[in-house]
């Protein structure tokens, strides 16, 4: 259970076996990660859970100190003796999450108890990078927290192709310390609480580690009344994360975040379609801060390829969108309370024998 850490002879269990096959690549990183940084050295990934073989990563802020410090168990685990590990037990469990599938990184991954800078999340690219080469089952990516998702950004950045190709999807929620939970209003402190139950069965989903998983807001499935004779079904996707227009920095993390989220698809060729995008955007921090829908929809469809299928070239992926023959876009600002990013639906128009023969790219 979520305390076992506190028993000395199951942490010595654990400690023996930190070497393990499946653990040991991901512990010869935090090896490396600790002669850079010895006062500072980061906890080891917990033999318990599935190490390389695991299909989710759960990526949070820094070690806490019930993991690192000289008052830690020396090991990344939801079984570590806090309430942060008691209540993510509590959640995974509710979503019928397997916590042994789920490996746990941060965002900065030394041991400092405090808040990394954005310079630390940028130090913590390259170990990130190294922690998901490793992973080669990896299908989810969960977000615990604003850290998490900002270092999310900064590695998508530079390594944003590499997410589209294996389709890993990005599941962004709260932290679930009591800290990142709090708030004076009872009925937002259950909408927090929601919003991480809601994750957890969309990871779920993904990862395939759930035998029913529920219905999720990110990927829901509509079925196509039987008159149009199509025989796929209209996917509903809904993409957290900040859109951007095209040729901007924030472009590959946008097009990386929407790839993930709509994953990849078995369609047969020939499909036509029509794409209904709606995006919701940041509040305007300046006056001059203003998006162009024209510019939002480009980056967004050519990042659709999991479905329409890739393009045949030598540049950035891009999806295959001659086969899209309706386009419907709308833009407002996200309420209170909304993550910025854009609900996508895909709408089926043809099957392979109504449109023009087409292969996948």
């Amino acid at each position: 259970m979520p305390r076992r850490m506190r028993d000395p002879r199951y942490r010595a269990e654990q400690w023996k076996h930190r070497y393990a096959e499946h653990v040991e690549p991901l512990n010869q990183l935090v090896d490396e990660l600790g002669e850079s940084d010895p006062d500072a050295r980061p906890p080891y990934i917990a033999p318990m859970y599935r190490g390389v073989h695991a299909r989710v990563l759960a990526i949070l802020r820094d070690p806490g100190p019930k993991a690192g410090g000289v008052a830690g168990s020396g090991f990344l685990s939801i079984e570590n003796d806090d309430q942060t590990a008691e209540r993510q037990m509590q959640f995974f469990a509710e979503a019928g999450l397997d916590p042994a599938e789920v490996v746990p990184w941060n965002a900065y991954p030394w041991y400092i108890n405090a808040a990394p800078t954005k310079d630390q999340l940028r130090r913590g690219i390259e170990p990130l990078r190294r922690v998901v080469d490793l992973m080669t089952d990896l299908r989810v990516v969960l977000l615990a927290g604003k850290d998490a998702q900002a270092a999310w950004r900064l590695f998508t950045e530079v390594h944003g192709a590499t997410v589209m190709a294996r389709r890993i999807r990005a599941v962004e929620t709260y932290h679930p310390s009591r800290q990142a939970l709090q708030h004076p209003d009872p009925a937002e402190r259950a909408r927090r609480e929601d919003h991480i139950r809601a994750a957890l069965r969309r990871v779920a989903a993904h990862a395939g580690t759930s035998p029913r998983p529920a219905p999720s807001a990110d990927v829901a499935v509509e079925r196509v009344p039987a008159r149009t004779h199509v025989p796929l079904a209209v996917l509903v996707v809904d993409v957290a994360a900040r859109p951007a227009t095209f040729a901007t920095a924030g472009e590959r993390p946008w097009r990386a975040a929407v790839a993930a989220a709509v994953g990849s698809r078995d369609v047969p060729a020939g499909s036509r379609f029509a794409v209904e995008l709606e995006f919701r955007l940041p509040a305007p921090a300046t006056r001059n801060d203003g998006w162009d829908l024209d510019n939002l929809i480009k980056p967004t469809l050519d990042a659709l390829g999991g479905v329409l299928g890739w393009r045949r070239w030598q540049g950035m992926p891009q999806a295959d969108d001659e086969c899209v023959d309706r386009i419907v876009a709308s833009k407002r600002t996200a309420g209170a309370g909304e993550i910025p990013g854009a609900r996508i639906r895909i709408v089926p128009l043809s099957g392979p024998n109504e449109g023009a023969d087409r292969s996948k790219g």
